[in-house]
């Protein structure tokens, strides 16, 4: 592990280098690679990643309020 990391990174560190399937060192080497070339994310790695995180039934179930008719417009002479 990196010394005088703080505990809450570390162990995020460990989670995405376990989802990786990567040892941590191999991780935290990839992470700063990829930071001095200049390379973000994509899109779909973003996606990618917050699927991995929320799992297949991830997410929310937002109920939707029903549709309601077009009110008239009000025309001013």
């Amino acid at each position: 592990m990196i010394h005088g990391i703080d505990d809450s990174v570390a162990s995020r560190l460990r989670r995405q280098a376990e989802a990786h399937g990567r040892s941590v060192e191999d991780e935290a080497r990839a992470i700063l690679t990829a930071s001095v070339a200049g390379r973000f994310a994509t899109g779909r790695e973003i996606y990618d990643a917050i699927r991995a995180e929320l799992g297949e039934d991830g997410g929310a179930d937002l109920e939707i309020p029903p549709r309601e008719p077009i009110r008239d417009r009000r025309l001013f002479d």
